[in-house]
């Protein structure tokens, strides 16, 4: 979906300018070296400076001040990112941080002692507004922001408030999925009509939004920040409406590295450019988009009406520089790059830290940033250039301290670098100003050590260490150089001579920023699968597999938390179709054109009946229900209606009687079915916008639902949905091609592919065992290479962030780089391992194979149930599926292995029995194979957790007979049978069973020949 640009201006994707400005700027890297004569000496003090110009620190609300629940302030975005993700390399948090918000006196005074003139720190929008436009305006924090300004200006401190600095309350994040949501820009205005009514009276200066493009690509590009989603939002949140008459100067501060040319060709020098042209002012100073970014990007940008174009030319009264660093840029339209850079989005630049194997600059503590004073002249003179030289302030400008854990603590007071960082920094400012650039400010970043968002607190900017432990503040040489050169006018000479005379440090700091980064690509540029698990898990396939000749079962060989349930799912079970508001499904319209033999317009009538299947759920003694929500129920016409209030009121009904009976409910969001609507606009799953469909329904059972549900998964077996839909062509939409099925429309080698990634990705897989149909190294092979296609094609991408490298050998750039969307549910726990059967596995690459194994998309294996006449196992009710309990074992080990023993459930496991026809009534009912069934695979299991698998739960499919699908009612899994013609339930033996199992502790003795090997 493209989003419009509104009425006032641009939140994020803040680029450059025209090209008449552009040729203009060219001077400031002409030569792509330092803007310093080699050797010149430079003396920087305060006289250097106007004497209006304004020296002061900075902050931001989560990094410093703590009390994240006092007061009726609500949570943060951040402090639920946190508290569920875990930021830093110790899972820290700003739940404390340097508890400015009972300190801020104390801070106050520290900032008064340095002389500063101005104070720059943001407002906690959860602090004032918890809840946003569905509350009231919070008191308590409009007071304590109320005695910083007061206190600051009795010290003679000027107020520099930013309104928004990364976090905004849960909440709205919640209700609208973040700034993709253009009510997300209502809430920002109203923030800050909040912001000028309550302060507007005494602060002269404020910025609306700290480092939007930034931000942009953290939280929409590489998912690393809050909301974790991978898309560019836009809109219209820069200027407010500030009052004029109370004088009020608004800006926007942008993150600005210098890009220098890493050679001296024409398409680096253009690349440089370039890079400058994707990260700034454009738009809201002249009211479109540079040359550069609409060469690259064309019709993907928005357009601008002509009111547009008119409100937002200088609609900021000044322009914020946070600047830290240079670095060199490099052409990849006709360059090798790496996959990130070689993208439109990035302008086809790279950069790099080196030329020639010299570094540019002195390595600090953050991964891409280095010491440049240089950059500070020619970052500013270029926007004096090419804004006409509006008026600037250095909004941020900092030195970071390598890791905590490699310094000791006299190191990180006596902080000579950073003294030379400021002192030379300073001294390259006060160059640009001496040539006419009309900054008016400079803010040295940070005030304090504070939380350094996902590098936690190892990671130290501040002027005043910070001990973590007692929170006490002590002055750095760095604050004692400030207050010396702020009061006294004192000099340090110290400037960088030239670029090759700077001192180049060893990277001694990268293994904090390496896992940072690993984690900021998760599901987006894909990192490698740690290949020592990959290795580690052949040994599952070593022997094929076994169980004990006599095998004796009972709830005790299970941990005393271990969740016994069973499950359903939405269509299978509810009926009531278009019963209160429920729209059609596609499921509903599949069956009833295309034909199903039956369809699911009233099924168990679960949706009228389900007291009494809780009742009957309690009686027989399980722990936890698992279900799925019907999307067509709650959202009817998804993002294009309204939420159904009676949807929502059903499945509250249910999980509020499933609570009241002790069970847990174990919610899916989606499982299988979706409303018609979404489908015939978008055609299922093949169209990103699905993804935006699932996050709004993912979002509206968060908030409706997550009170009470502990345990979620997301969407019900994407990879066996995806082969069925897009690759057979069985499921709607029923898209393939030759040899697998014969489809209207429909690529099979391709479009299995596209589902997968999509919002589709979740954590509960279809997982067969795979066992070689000979002993043979190839079939063996093909044994692995059916999981990584089949399992490992949902699980590798979700927990190590890359594709098994058998899928990339067989499909290589045929797979799709994953979107942010994807990530947005990586913080899911744990693996739901759907587990029914064992199957032969036979390899394809030197054998004869059907059409459909021989191909790539299948990895060129088949599967058969038989070897040399002898199936793996006895006959189901599927076709497919045969009983080999051995391998509940061997799947649960594998997966152990291959991920690091990650939590799982078996979230279905159950017996088909044969086609109805074929058995009478009471033969259904007492079904000796399904409790056999059970009981068998109950032992393999509780044998891997006796060797050590941390299985969490075992969930039996199904409660009672439902709709399977093109199946219909013919084949049963259910513990109760039920009556298609009068919808009564009546329990089988294995009801009866189960519930002695789970209450009685009985024991049972089940007897298997061994397997011969």
């Amino acid at each position: 979906m493209k989003l419009k640009i509104p009425t006032i201006s641009l939140f994020f994707f803040l680029i450059s300018a025209p090209s008449t400005l552009l040729e203009a700027s060219n001077n400031a890297y002409s030569d792509g070296g330092s803007v310093f004569k080699e050797n010149e000496e430079t003396q920087v003090k305060r006289s250097n400076f106007p004497s209006g110009f304004l020296f002061g620190t900075s902050t931001s609300a989560y990094q410093v001040e703590g009390a994240y629940l006092e007061d009726a302030k609500s949570l943060t975005n951040w402090d639920v990112f946190c508290h569920s993700v875990g930021c830093g390399e110790n899972g820290e948090n700003g739940d404390i941080a340097d508890d400015h918000y009972h300190m801020f006196l104390r801070d106050i005074e520290l900032m008064h002692s340095l002389g500063i003139q101005a104070y720059k720190f943001s407002i906690s929008w959860a602090r004032i507004l918890p809840r946003g436009r569905f509350g009231k305006v919070n008191p308590a924090g409009i007071m304590f922001y109320n005695k910083i300004i007061d206190n600051l200006i009795l010290k003679g401190i000027e107020p520099f408030v930013t309104i928004y600095h990364v976090e905004y309350p849960q909440e709205l994040q919640d209700i609208y999925g973040s700034w993709l949501n253009p009510e997300m820009q209502e809430e920002f205005i109203y923030l800050a009509e909040t912001c000028f009514k309550s302060f507007g009276d005494r602060v002269k200066y404020w910025i609306t939004i700290n480092e939007p493009k930034l931000l942009a690509e953290m939280a929409y590009g590489l998912g690393v920040f809050p909301p974790s989603r991978c898309s560019t939002p836009f809109g219209n949140c820069l200027h407010g409406n500030s009052d004029p008459k109370q004088g009020g100067s608004i800006g926007l501060a942008v993150n600005c590295k210098m890009y220098e040319p890493l050679t001296d060709s024409e398409l680096d020098q253009q690349a440089a450019k370039r890079a400058f042209a994707f990260q700034t002012l454009d738009p809201i100073i002249f009211g479109e988009y540079p040359e550069e970014v609409k060469e690259y990007l064309g019709n993907d940008l928005p357009s601008f009406s002509l009111d547009e174009m008119n409100f937002m030319k200088n609609s900021i009264d000044f322009i914020g520089i946070n600047h830290y660093s240079t670095t060199y840029a490099k052409d990849c339209t006709n360059s090798s790059c790496t996959a990130t850079e070689n993208r439109a989005i990035q302008g086809f630049v790279g950069t790099d830290g080196e030329r020639d194997g010299v570094l540019i600059g002195e390595h600090t503590a953050v991964e891409g940033s280095y010491v440049v004073p240089r950059g500070m002249e020619e970052i500013v003179n270029l926007i004096k250039i090419r804004y006409n030289n509006k008026p600037m302030f250095i909004t941020e400008n900092g030195y970071s301290s390598p890791d905590v854990h490699e310094q000791r603590v006299d190191a990180l007071i006596n902080d000579v670098k950073r003294i030379e960082y400021h002192a030379n920094y300073l001294a390259s400012l006060a160059k640009s100003i001496r040539e006419g650039a009309d900054v008016h400010g400079y803010f040295a970043w940070s005030f304090l050590d504070s939380y350094e968002w996902l590098r936690g607190y190892d990671v130290r900017y501040g002027l005043h260490y910070v001990d973590r432990q007692t929170l006490t503040r002590t002055p750095k040489l760095s604050a004692s150089w400030y207050r010396d050169f702020l009061t006294n006018n004192s000099g340090l000479i110290n400037m960088e001579t030239s670029r090759e005379k700077l001192p180049i440090l060893p990277c001694f700091i990268m293994k904090l920023i390496i896992i940072i980064l690993t984690l900021s690509l998760f599901f987006f540029f894909l990192i490698s699968a740690p290949a020592t698990l990959l290795e580690a898990s052949n040994n599952a396939y070593s022997d094929g597999g076994f169980i004990l000749e006599e095998t004796r079962i009972k709830r005790s060989d299970f941990p005393p938390e271990f969740l016994f349930g069973t499950a359903t799912s939405a269509l299978q079970v509810e009926g009531a179709y278009l019963e209160d508001g429920k729209s059609l499904s596609n499921w509903d319209v599949f069956c009833h054109s295309r034909g199903c033999n039956e369809n699911a317009d009233i099924a168990d009538d679960h949706y009228h009946m389900f007291l009494g299947d809780i009742e009957l759920m309690h009686s027989l003694g399980i722990q936890a229900y698992r279900f799925s929500v019907s999307w067509a129920r709650i959202l009817p016409r998804g993002r294009f209606g309204e939420v159904n209030p009676v949807g929502i009121m059903f499945y509250n009904n249910i999980i509020d009687n499933l609570i009241l009976k002790g069970i847990e409910p174990f919610v899916t969001i989606n499982h299988v079915d979706i409303p018609q609507e979404l489908e015939d606009r978008y055609g299922s799953w093949l169209n990103p916008e699905m993804q935006e469909e699932f996050l709004y329904l993912a979002e509206t059972c968060f908030k409706s639902f997550g009170d009470r549900v502990k345990y979620w998964i997301t969407i019900n077996e994407p990879k066996l949905l995806a082969e069925l839909a897009y690759e057979w062509g069985f499921f709607p939409p029923c898209r393939c091609s030759e040899p697998f099925g014969d489809c209207l429309d429909g690529n099979s080698d391709v479009e299995p592919i596209i589902p997968t990634q999509g919002g589709s990705i979740g954590l509960t897989v279809h997982a067969y065992m795979y066992e070689p149909l000979t002993d043979s190294e190839l079939d063996h092979q093909a044994a692995k290479r059916a999981f990584a296609f089949h399992s490992g094609w949902t699980l590798d991408p979700s927990i190590f962030g890359d594709y098994p490298d058998e899928l990339k050998e067989y499909l290589g750039y045929a797979l799709p780089s994953f979107t942010l969307d994807e990530k947005t549910f990586m913080k899911n726990n744990f693996i739901g391992i759907n587990h029914y059967s064992a199957i032969y596995a036979k390899d394809c690459t030197n054998s004869s194979c059907s059409a459909t194994g021989n191909s790539a998309i299948q990895g060129f294996l088949e599967t058969v149930g038989e070897r040399d006449g002898v199936l793996i196992g006895e006959r189901t009710g599927n076709e497919i599926s045969f009983v080999v309990p051995r391998g509940m074992e061997e799947i649960v080990n594998l997966i152990k292995i291959r991920y690091n023993n990650k939590p799982m459930f078996i979230t279905e496991n159950g017996y088909s029995s044969p086609d109805v026809h074929e058995q009478r009534v009471d033969e259904l009912i007492n079904d000796v194979k399904r409790i056999e069934y059970h009981t068998k695979y109950l032992a393999s299991l509780a044998k891997s957790i006796r060797g050590g698998a941390d299985v969490r739960g075992y969930f039996a499919w199904s409660f009672m007979d439902s709709f399977e699908w093109q199946n219909g009612y013919d084949v049963r899994y259910g513990l109760y049978y039920v009556d298609r013609q009068t919808l009564s339930r009546t329990p089988k033996l294995s009801a009866s069973w189960y519930r002695d199992f789970l209450t009685n502790n009985t024991d049972f003795v089940i007897k298997e020949t061994s397997r011969i090997t």
